[in-house]
């Protein structure tokens, strides 16, 4: 059924039915801001042309529960601020969607991040990933996102290793939650530069429900390199000890005399 709410610019399409092209140009045009689609089996591909003739810098974009596999970019740079293409079946993100700020593709089973589908995104501000499939494993360049990304949600994710470099490009005030997944190592080789960034400007990494973490030797640079460790947060040891309650200057000496 399709719906159109005048006073608060609003438009709403669910069930089986098809959203008319025509019902977003005219006097529509100028005035909707919220367009909702969703419970619509039949839809397979999210195509953003549709919403181009729309004048309103503030439009909001809700396509959730649909059964989108790929996205139609727009063919000019996006006027949707707003996009949100949660709960379809979308596999891997493409394509040039210039202009979102706020975009959220969780649980869509999405397995791959095309390499500069994000980075490109130059006022992209909130990312949420959560409740897919991207793990086990990150490679290098799999979440590469632009400096002005200040919250990116990939919780649930499957997720048990992150090689070196595979999250960056964030800002240094950035949110980063990496809560329910499976990592049972904390590389240095891999948490440190992103630590750091996080340090620069106040931002921190959410790792609860990550319950493996090691509290051993492998994490002593934690404690020898400043800052870093106000960027962690919620960071748990195998025995479900909080990192906060570790007896630092204890585990120091002990893996010292350990390399000796």
């Amino acid at each position: 059924m399709a719906s159109v709410d005048v006073a608060f610019c609003h438009v709403a399409v669910s069930s089986e039915w098809a959203l008319d092209p025509e019902l977003l140009t005219g006097p529509m045009a100028d005035h909707v801001r919220v367009i909702h689609i969703s419970k619509n089996p039949l839809l397979e591909v999210a195509d953003l042309r549709l919403f181009e003739n729309v004048k309103r810098p503030d439009l909001m974009v809700t396509m959730i529960e649909n059964n989108f596999k790929t996205i139609t970019p727009p063919s000019k740079p996006s006027n949707i601020p707003s996009l949100n293409l949660g709960r379809n079946a979308i596999g891997s993100v493409t394509g040039n969607l210039q202009g979102v700020r706020y975009l959220y593709l969780y649980e869509n089973g999405l397995t791959n991040i095309e390499y500069g589908a994000l980075t490109a995104l130059d006022s992209l501000v909130d990312l949420e990933l959560h409740s897919n499939a991207l793990g086990p494993a990150l490679p290098p360049g799999a979440v590469a996102v632009p400096a002005t990304l200040i919250s990116l949600t990939l919780d649930s994710n499957g997720i048990s290793e992150i090689m070196p470099e595979a999250i960056t490009g964030f800002s240094s005030s950035a949110y980063l939650s990496l809560r329910s997944n499976s990592l049972k190592s904390f590389p240095e080789e891999t948490f440190r530069p992103l630590l750091e960034r996080l340090a620069e400007g106040g931002g921190r990494l959410d790792l609860y429900g990550n319950f493996g973490l090691p509290c051993d030797c492998s994490i002593v640079w934690l404690f020898l390199t400043p800052g870093v460790l106000d960027a962690v947060d919620q960071y748990y040891c195998e025995n479900f000890l909080p990192i906060t309650d570790i007896d630092s200057e204890a585990l120091i000496q002990s893996c010292s005399r350990e390399r000796r």
